[in-house]
């Protein structure tokens, strides 16, 4: 698959939906004190265990080779 199409996967982490989140709940004053806070550190921990993951397979794929 050509890494310039736009069917292609994005090796970017993806923090949009997060932030639209706590973005339209700090607008709307839904949120409590600490939640959106709550809510990007879990996406953050969440980007970083798929990044330590995706990491960990490729090295192991690398080995198996």
């Amino acid at each position: 698959m050509d890494s310039r199409s736009p069917s292609a996967p994005s090796r970017r982490p993806k923090s949009g939906v997060p932030v639209a989140a706590v973005t339209v709940g700090a607008e709307l004053h839904v949120l409590v004190p600490g939640e959106a806070s709550a809510m990007m550190l879990g996406a953050l921990c969440t980007i970083a265990a798929a990044a330590l993951a995706a990491s960990r397979i490729a090295t192991v794929g690398a080995h198996t080779r």
